[in-house]
């Protein structure tokens, strides 16, 4: 099969529909907004090469043109949509619509360039804009610490930067000239679209699992990898324990206490020995905990420990946190690549500062814990250089 455009446009139609295909029946009875969304997209990637596949066939009709430039412009405002609703921002559904109307509705009163690239301006726009959205929300969130979201920001920027590279030729040269079409060709263009598609399916299917496996523990009354609380039962028992405290204004002091180099330990060895030393640190502190003390996992990363102290003064606590560390550098972990001693940060807060609020608490003691210092809690740090691995075993 030789590499000129209707035949690529044929064979790039196979692997979408087929890949779209796949995900839109896996995804079918999931009932989150986020996965409406990505199902969207992948139901209009098969639309999107039908569509381009049509018009190169019969470049003399628009509906063919209307219908592609739509539908991908559609692909990448409804994964930054999606993409935005897993990181718990709005959906900004007006305008996913609006572009994806507006890049339908162009060529059909084209600006400057008719026939087959009838409003290709405003198509190529609405790729590069929807697609640039897109990777710039993984970057800016929580996703960007799974190697699946960077995996797919790096697609979509590859994406939208070709497009963005087009957008500019066509309003440069026009699209008939030897710049635009040489520049950045439509048979590079459809490979990296079909790549950005198949791989797109597999890093949002990663990024998908991670969030399903998330939800289940969080279902759970206790974490199992540190044995700790989880948000489902944490939360209630800690506020209960602060109303009693704050009818009698008995003081009380809150540890968030987070393992250091914790992305370094997953980048290096894996995310098996991230959870080891996360287990560590809770098995340390639960052995060192106060019997009323209710100790949970951080429910915003999973990264930290958060220690309710109840009758614990803020010099109390910043003692007991001393302790906790010292019994951590003595403890260190075990890897088949060799022994590491952990260090960790320890943030306080306490009670009355932050009118005996769990959730103004963990926020103070969790901002300490990364410097701040700031909103009633102290950050104490441990030696970071000991998290490095000890070879003698």
């Amino acid at each position: 099969m030789s590499l000129d455009l209707p035949s690529l446009l044929t064979f790039s139609t196979v692997v979408i529909l087929g890949v779209s295909v796949v995900f839109v029946l896996e995804s079918w009875d999931r009932t989150e907004r986020r996965d409406r969304w990505w199902t969207t997209a992948f139901a209009a990637a098969p639309a999107t090469a039908l569509a381009s596949l049509a018009s190169v066939l019969a470049p003399e009709e628009r509906w063919p043109i209307a219908l592609a430039n739509g539908s991908f412009v559609l692909i990448g405002f409804a994964l930054w949509t999606g993409l935005r609703l897993t990181q718990g921002r709005s959906a900004m559904v007006p305008v996913t619509l609006g572009a994806t109307a507006l890049a339908t509705l162009a060529p059909f009163v084209p600006l400057r360039a008719d026939g087959a690239w009838a409003g290709g301006e405003v198509y190529l726009a609405g790729v590069a804009t929807g697609t640039l959205l897109a990777a710039a929300e993984i970057l800016r969130g929580p996703l960007r610490r799974d190697r699946a979201g960077v995996m797919l920001a790096v697609l979509l920027l590859l994406e939208g930067l070709l497009y963005a590279v087009r957008l500019v030729l066509i309003l440069v040269a026009g699209p008939s000239s030897a710049l635009f079409a040489d520049g950045v060709p439509s048979q590079v263009i459809t490979m990296t679209s079909t790549v950005m598609v198949a791989g797109g399916a597999v890093c949002l299917a990663a990024l998908r699992a991670a969030r399903s496996e998330h939800l289940r523990d969080r279902a759970r009354n206790f974490d199992p990898v540190t044995g700790a609380r989880t948000a489902r039962s944490f939360q209630p028992r800690a506020v209960s324990e602060l109303r009693a405290a704050g009818e009698v204004r008995r003081p009380v002091a809150l540890a968030a206490i987070t393992p250091a180099d914790l992305d370094e330990l997953r980048v290096a060895f894996g995310a098996d020995a991230a959870d080891a030393a996360l287990a560590r640190c809770a098995e340390v502190t639960q052995l060192l905990a106060p019997p009323r003390a209710v100790i949970g996992r951080d429910d915003a990363d999973g990264k930290a420990l958060e220690v309710l102290l109840p009758g614990w003064t803020e010099a109390d606590a910043e003692q007991w946190a001393a302790t906790v560390r010292r019994e951590l550098l003595a403890a260190p972990v075990e890897l088949p690549e060799g022994r590491v001693r952990l260090s960790a940060t320890v943030g306080i807060a306490t009670a009355d500062p932050h009118g005996y609020q769990l959730g103004a608490m963990c926020d103070a003691a969790r901002e300490a814990a990364r410097g701040g210092g700031a909103g009633g809690g102290q950050g104490q740090r441990g030696d970071a250089a000991e998290s490095e691995p000890d070879r003698s075993r």
